[in-house]
């Protein structure tokens, strides 16, 4: 964020470090959490200490914590870094606020054990590769979602996803190797899909069992569009209203 301003004050409590900064839409100092030196499986973040609010998790705080298997980030922080959580590889449970309004790039990229989560509603864009590499086979997108970001999804596992309706662009390789995606849905007001939005590389030694159907709420492709990104045995049902996608086989 370009409008934190750090000090150089520094606090610690179980196991969390926390260092003082100001943001200038706040006229008041806040905590941000900056790293973490204990060695407990379960982490509970508060959003306040020291009698400061704590507003935001840092660029990196958590990455490479092979201890945590449980995060609890309490309501009222609102923003979580950059690699906030990259490659904490026994994470298995996030519990996200209401409050959370901004994910970083990477935020829980390589999460190797993270198996499903619950997006916030006041959450509007997954950014580029905040959950690459997870084995996330459940997920709660938020309602108000607009943007799916660069590599969001990358070799994920679920086998079908619920894309909301205010959804207007799926970044480049969004879903690239979830090669057990049997079908979404994508939303009428979806107006950009971008290169291999849903392909499987290559490389995948499970490119050959990928098989999957989408049904386009729209008449027309959105802009970015190439049939060719998703590979041969996909099916694309276009001009399929909701009602109807239950119907074509």
């Amino acid at each position: 964020m370009k409008d934190i301003g750090q000090s150089t004050a520094v606090r610690g409590t179980r196991g969390l470090v926390f260092e003082e900064c100001r943001i200038e839409a706040v006229p008041t100092t806040v905590l941000q959490v900056a790293g973490y030196e204990g060695c407990d499986s379960e982490v509970f973040i508060p959003s306040e200490a020291f009698g400061l609010p704590v507003a935001m998790i840092a660029e990196g705080a958590f990455a490479f914590c092979d201890k945590i298997k449980k995060v609890t980030i309490d309501s009222g922080i609102g923003y979580i870094g950059d690699r906030a959580f990259y490659r904490c590889k026994t994470l298995e449970s996030v519990i996200l606020p209401d409050s959370l309004e901004l994910l970083g790039n990477g935020a829980f990229e390589e999460c190797g054990e993270l198996s499903i989560i619950a997006l916030p509603s006041a959450l509007a864009e997954i950014p580029k590769r905040a959950f690459a590499d997870c084995p996330l086979d459940t997920i709660t997108l938020p309602r108000n979602l607009s943007v799916i970001g660069e590599e969001a999804f990358r070799n994920c596992k679920f086998s079908d996803i619920s894309l909301p309706p205010q959804l207007k662009t799926i970044g480049p390789r969004a879903f690239l190797d979830c090669w057990q995606l049997s079908r979404v849905t994508i939303p009428i007001g979806v107006k950009s899909i971008y290169a291999e939005a849903f392909s499987v590389s290559a490389s995948n030694p499970n490119r050959w069992y990928y098989k999957m159907k989408i049904y386009c709420e729209t008449k027309l492709p959105p802009t970015g569009w190439e049939k060719g990104w998703c590979g041969p045995e996909v099916v694309v049902v276009w001009n399929c209203p909701p009602n109807a996608r239950r119907m074509v086989l």
